[in-house]
Order: C-alpha cells, then structure tokens, then sequence
C-alpha cells in the first residue's frame, strides 16, 4: 500500500476543490405568476401598441458652442429617459446612450413649445433668442442665443454670447419597440460573455484535475521502474505538485464563482 498516501492526497484535494465550487445552495428562482405557456412581456413593461406616448422637452446648459450644446442637451435627454425607463421597471439593466436618443427618440420640436417650457420652468421671457436648426437634417430643434453682460464678458472680444440647444424627445409604441429590441440584444451579449467565462473557468479546473491525474500516474510509473529505491523522494515530490495543483484550484474556485 505504498501509494495510499499519495491516492488519499488526491481525494483530499479533488474532494476540497468540489466542496468549493458547489459553495452554498442558492434557492431557485420563483416561477412568474400566471398560465402556463404564458408569454412574459419585455421585462414587465406593456407591449409596445399600448404604450402612451411620453414626451420630454429638455434643455442644456449654457455653453459658448451650439456643438457642446447640443452634446449637453442628449446626455440631459438620455439621463431623463433613463430615470422614466427605471419607473417603468427597475430591473431593466439596459441604459440608452445619447447616439440612441439622437437617431431614434428625437422628435421635432416648435419655439411656442419652448417658450411654454420656459414658462413652466418660471423663466423670464426674452432672455434668448430662440432659432430654428435641423438635428442631422432630420429633426427640428431650437438654438437659444443669449449677450453676456458687459461684467461678465470675457476678455476675448470674439466671444459675446452664449448658447443653448432645445430638444424634444418621443417615446411612442416605435420608440418602445427599438428600446425591446436593444434590450435584448444587451442580454445576449450579457449571456454569451457569461457562458464563456464559464468555460474558460471548466477549462482551468479541468485541466488542474488532469495534471493531479498525470502527477499520481507518473509517481507509480517512475516507483515502478526505479524498484522502490527513490520512493521516498517520488512521494516528496508528487506530494508537492498536488499540493501545489490543489491550492491553485482552490483559488479558482472560491474567486470564480458564477
């Protein structure tokens, strides 16, 4: 029974590794309510026709450039649609960038909807000058010019206004079936870069289990052809390399869990 110690350390330390990578039991997920065969709807929200349409008019911040502007006014809308998609569902992980509110959600915006926008927000009349401009000469937005006052004029004499850029935004049935569409391409991606650390991780942990095969089929090869005359030091040796394979499996399985 010369090779009991060395069988017993590879239990030991397949036995370990599996205790580690089974880790606690997670109860299963609840079943959703309803019948059976049900089809659940995007994420809990109502389906794309009987969607009301939701309408934002958003503002930037001042800026010297109506491109910065504009840039300030589709992270305002994206920040806004964002916060009503959460109300709608909270659970929703995908988050819409500007590019999407800039091809998909824009709408075309009027200066007598600005200037009651302005109204509701307790603004004074006359502050800027409101001006019509196209967005990718598709939709119609509004450029607001305002003089700086002569204090706080910069020292730059070519620099006497600044800026700010209007937007409408619709979410509408159209607009809901791009948001589904966009969210489940999200999962996808989600999904298949899961499943493939999933098996780089299968691929690591297999090969940790070859190497503590090879490492007890070699000692009995190596004992059997040297008669027994350096037993002792095959068994030092094995003894480290299962070690040293069983820790780094260890390792993997407490830090690579799912």
């Amino acid at each position: 029974m010369r090779h009991s110690l060395i069988l017993s350390l590879v239990i030991w330390g397949l036995g370990t590794s599996g205790v580690w990578a089974q880790g606690p039991a997670t109860p299963p997920p609840q079943r959703p309510h309803g019948k059976p065969g049900k089809i659940l709807r995007f994420n809990g929200t109502p389906a794309s026709e009987n969607v009301a349409e939701k309408v934002f008019i958003v503002s930037s911040q001042w800026n010297f450039s109506k491109g910065d502007a504009l840039a300030n006014a589709l992270e305002k809308a994206r920040e806004q649609v964002e916060v009503y998609l959460r109300q709608q569902k909270p659970s929703l992980e995908w988050t819409p960038k500007p590019a999407f509110v800039r091809d998909r959600m824009l709408g075309d915006l009027r200066t007598a909807e600005v200037e009651l926008r302005k109204k509701e927000l307790g603004e004074k009349e006359g502050k800027g000058e409101l001006v019509e401009f196209n967005v990718d000469e598709r939709f119609r937005a509004i450029e607001e010019t305002r003089e700086l006052d002569q204090a706080r004029a910069v020292q730059d004499e070519d620099v006497r206004e600044t800026k700010r850029v209007w937007l409408k935004v619709v979410i509408n049935p159209e607009t809901w079936k791009q948001i589904q569409k966009e969210s489940r391409q999200a999962e996808d991606q989600r999904r298949l870069k899961v499943t493939e650390r999933r098996m780089v991780f299968l691929v690591k942990v297999l090969a940790g289990i070859v190497v503590l095969l090879l490492t007890i089929c070699g000692y009995i090869r190596l004992d059997e052809w040297s008669k027994g005359y350096y037993t002792h030091w095959l068994k030092l040796g094995a003894i480290a390399c299962i070690a040293a394979v069983t820790v780094v499996l260890w390792s993997l399985l407490r830090h690579g869990r799912f």
